[in-house]
């Protein structure tokens, strides 16, 4: 039986080049011309199968003409050029290149969504591009990069108006990095990330509670609230993560709080004795994926995102405490007082969970003064003169 012809839609989808080499060693052996014979013979086809001469139907491929395609179609696969695959940025922050700090993927085609899709996956280590590029994709994702002007990208700055002047900057400079990458592909007008406005950031805060303030909030909160300033000032979490803490979230033989927190940052926190108490004390029937603070409030019904804000304003106003000291200042002085205690800056960043050590240096940056520099300088020098000696 001789050999069909694939039909279109196997030539389309193709053949790997391991298959089409076993298909070409099964081909039959090409019939020899017996030329020392006078008198010619017809050489027909050899059917392996059925182990006899066939003669060879009219129209039917021969031998020659099946290899010349195989050989044809294994050259056609060697020159083709590889797919085209989704850029991500690299698995080690040690890369080479301009862009390695910031994982920029090589190219970008298409609208300005589809761009800024591409580099989201390059950025993922940042939660900030995402927000910061919302505005440009929500005014402008559906045209293309070229299209873009400065009154354009002004308009889009301006849209964070209502944000702090440190989200503020963050996001001016997201936003530049993404401008300054299309204009280096080429999908963007030479220039247009010095549209982007600068605002510098603000200095870093330094306000902490006192002892005497913390425990006076602790004193007058209902339970619900005093479990949430209990995990914000003695845990050091921020407040939006401990509105969402859940029974699930605790481990009863380890004693131990592990949840996710802001930029997807898996943590795993001690808890205090009291944290533990409060939560082992719940109804066994409580739903374990329901924020603890639902469960303990009273009253008006609250939802599945509790917030806590307004709450918090109208404690400190009853208490007679400071205005200017909010939520996030308690995670401040946590990180003071283990700075205080222990004087190293990554068992810090251990309890709040930076992923880099510069975010925890911040909260800190009042904290070193001349008596910590002191002895510092006297080890150094204890240092070198042993190194003299050896």
């Amino acid at each position: 039986m001789a050999i069909g012809r694939p039909t279109r839609h196997e030539a389309n989808k193709g053949e790997s080049a391991g298959r089409l080499t076993q298909r070409l060693r099964t081909l039959p052996p090409t019939p020899c011309r017996l030329s020392h014979i006078a008198r010619p013979v017809s050489i027909q086809p050899w059917t392996p199968a059925a182990g006899v001469l066939n003669s060879n139907p009219k129209g039917a491929p021969t031998h020659d003409s099946e290899e010349r395609k195989v050989h044809g179609r294994l050259a056609r696969l060697k020159r083709s050029s590889s797919p085209r695959r989704v850029p991500h940025r690299s698995r080690s922050r040690r890369t080479s290149g301009a862009h390695a700090c910031h994982g920029k993927p090589p190219e970008a085609t298409g609208s300005i969504a589809r761009a800024v899709a591409e580099y989201q996956q390059a950025q993922k280590q940042n939660p900030n591009t995402k927000a910061a590029l919302r505005s440009l994709v929500e005014a402008h994702g559906s045209e293309e990069g070229k299209q873009l002007t400065a009154a354009k990208v002004q308009a889009c700055a301006a849209r964070w108006a209502e944000f702090s002047q440190h989200t503020r900057s963050t996001y001016s400079k997201c936003l530049r990095r993404f401008l300054a990458w299309l204009e280096e592909i080429g999908q963007a007008p030479k220039g247009i990330s010095r549209a982007v406005p600068r605002i510098h950031a603000p200095q870093y805060r330094a306000v902490v509670a006192t002892d005497a303030e913390r425990e006076s909030l602790l004193a007058a909160a209902d339970p619900a609230l005093r479990f949430f300033l209990l995990l914000c000032s003695e845990l050091g979490i921020r407040h939006r993560t401990a509105a969402r803490i859940a029974i699930s979230n605790y481990d009863r033989v380890t004693r131990s709080l592990r949840f996710t927190t802001k930029g997807n940052t898996h943590q795993t926190l001690p808890v205090t004795a009291e944290i533990a108490a409060t939560i082992e004390g719940l109804p066994q029937t409580s739903d374990p994926n329901t924020p603890i603070v639902k469960l303990l409030h009273t009253g008006r019904a609250m939802g599945n995102n509790p917030r806590l804000l307004k709450r918090w304003w109208k404690l400190k106003a009853k208490l007679g405490i400071r205005a200017e000291l909010r939520i996030h200042d308690l995670r401040r002085t946590v990180a003071e007082d283990i700075w205080q205690a222990t004087k190293d800056l990554r068992q810090v960043q251990a309890q709040l969970g930076h992923r880099s050590i510069a975010t925890t240096a911040r909260y800190l940056h009042h904290q070193v003064q001349l008596q910590d520099l002191r002895p510092v300088l006297a080890k150094v020098q204890a240092l070198r003169i042993a190194r003299r000696k050896a």
